[in-house]
């Protein structure tokens, strides 16, 4: 699906970036032009480097070649990329190849793994911005689940011959993330210990909707709508497996309101899957989503068109709700479990309460206070308020309802304000 409609040149505008990255990209720019810039990369010298980088040389399945391939392609041809952009970049996807060989190594180290059980893993899921973090950390609070915390998001395996730093990295790489881009934080907020969302996992597969979240692929995008992505369920759930064998927990909690776009693949991979489904009014979710999307492309990008960024948005998420309720229809009622994000704000323990009679999960005291504690100690816009409208990212609030009209129905979505708030 490419990108629709015409852009508004008023919404057109260059990235925010901090003085020393305004420089670097002048600079990096004006050794492009004169041709003595790094080389565009491909997927061959990328593993390459990732083997040079680990030690490690066997990738497993071949799989993940042609997601990367037309990833790389996609990149290069439509998410106009500044310098410092394809830096950061090619680090992603340097650390991701790097990360998939630690994966394959430890497999075949410990074969046995692959045997082990997740069971009822219970996943959070929705349209972005309604909900599922806070939802996903005050569920966190719980010393029956197990979640992937900030760090191990980004580094899943130890390197055995060196102490275990991956922390410390974490703490660096997310200071790094917020001083690129200061007004993160108020949106969405990243910290080491913090639990992550697991479409970090997915990012081996180099199937994932964060690509396109973070910059401008309608190539990739769309390749990706048609790709089956039961086998990239498979590598993620081994990536589980793994990862349990370090620490256990009752159950498994994991969060990513991509997950949306591919339920049914999810559904056959964990067939006990215990879900959670938020909802909120997406004159809501729809500007608050592309006002993060902003914000990343910034990180990237020497242009944002923020029309454009709406448009493509638009379709995207009500594409992906489609499919997810396409899924939800084909797949037994007793999987899922609905929360709105009106009746969260106002009751979070009421929220968890539903959750667990509905799965039939025991809350303890401990988990219970721990909870409380949680609420008390993070109360909404803890960080500041995150302000977003419609008319940023060029959008006509009767479009968007008639987009979302089988959702909002179906659900019966209590209206919002419009979408001028956070």
């Amino acid at each position: 699906m490419d990108s629709i409609g015409t852009s508004d040149p008023s919404l057109t505008r260059s990235p925010t970036q901090r003085i020393p990255v305004k420089i670097a990209n002048a600079v990096g720019g004006g050794l492009g032009r004169l041709g003595l810039g790094r080389p565009r990369p491909d997927a061959g010298s990328l593993c390459r480097e990732a083997v040079r980088r680990t030690g490690l040389h066997d990738f497993g399945d071949e799989s993940f070649r042609e997601p990367l391939e037309v990833l790389l392609g996609s990149m290069h041809r439509e998410a106009h990329l500044h310098p410092v952009g394809r830096r950061l970049m090619r680090k992603q996807i340097v650390g991701r190849l790097g990360a998939r060989l630690q994966m394959q190594a430890y497999w075949t180290r410990r074969p046995q793994v692959l045997e082990s059980e997740i069971t009822r893993p219970l996943f959070i899921l929705g349209l972005p911005r309604t909900g599922t973090t806070l939802l996903f950390y005050l569920l966190a609070q719980d010393p029956a689940h197990r979640w992937l915390s900030n760090w191990e998001a980004q580094s899943p395996i130890p390197r055995k011959s060196t102490a275990d730093h991956r922390r410390h990295r974490a703490i660096q790489s997310n200071r790094l993330l917020n001083w690129l881009a200061p007004d993160l934080e108020r949106k969405h907020a990243f910290a080491a210990d913090n639990p992550a969302e697991c479409i970090h996992l997915q990012l081996m597969t180099f199937e994932s909707e964060n690509f396109p979240f973070i910059i401008d692929l309608p190539t990739y995008r769309t390749w990706l709508y048609g790709r089956n992505r039961v086998a990239g369920y498979r590598h993620y759930r081994s990536q589980l497996q793994v990862l349990q064998d370090q620490r256990r927990g009752e159950r498994w909690l994991l969060k990513t309101p991509f997950h949306i776009f591919s339920l049914d693949a999810l559904l056959s991979v964990f067939p006990d899957a215990c879900v959670v489904h938020v909802h909120r009014d997406p004159l809501e979710t729809l500007p608050s989503t592309c006002s993060l999307q902003a914000t990343f492309r910034d990180l990237y990008a020497d242009r944002i068109d923020c029309a454009r960024l709406g448009k493509d948005a638009l379709e995207h998420f009500a594409y992906g709700i489609d499919r997810c309720l396409d899924a939800r229809a084909s797949a037994a009622a007793d999987h899922f479990h609905d929360v709105h994000y009106r009746g969260l704000l106002h009751d979070p323990m009421a929220a968890v309460d539903g959750i667990y009679r509905r799965f039939g999960f025991r809350l303890t005291e401990e988990a219970r206070t721990r909870m409380q504690a949680y609420l008390a100690n993070n109360p909404q816009h803890k960080h500041g308020a995150h302000r977003y409208s419609l008319d940023d990212f060029g959008l006509d609030a009767q479009a968007v309802t008639a987009r979302f009209k089988r959702y909002n129905e179906e659900f019966q979505v209590p209206l919002g304000r419009n979408g001028h708030s956070a």
